[in-house]
């Protein structure tokens, strides 16, 4: 904690504004970081399918080397494949 006087915060509102945007900003990352950990966790222990590195590279690739007709169902491929991610193995990877 910071402790200024009154005169000293007057004069140093730009200085004052900036660390509680940097603060704010650090308080919002981590709570987007306990989020997926908490997705990640009941992902777990919901016993949902987790993928390596190296399967979800392996698919993605497969994705991309594949000439689809339809855009919309390649779409859906990378969202699950999104979605597996944020499974029981992406709490360990963080």
């Amino acid at each position: 904690m910071i402790i200024k006087s009154s005169t000293a915060l007057c004069n140093d509102y730009s200085m004052i504004s900036d660390l509680a945007n940097e603060k704010a900003e650090q308080r919002e990352e981590t709570l987007k970081l306990r989020a997926k950990l908490e997705a990640a966790e009941t992902a777990r222990l919901s016993r949902a399918l987790a993928y390596t590195l190296v399967e979800s590279r392996k698919q993605l690739e497969a994705i991309y080397q594949r000439d689809w007709p339809c855009a919309q169902w390649e779409l859906e491929a990378i969202a699950q494949l999104y979605i597996n991610l944020v499974g029981p193995n992406s709490a360990r990877n963080i």
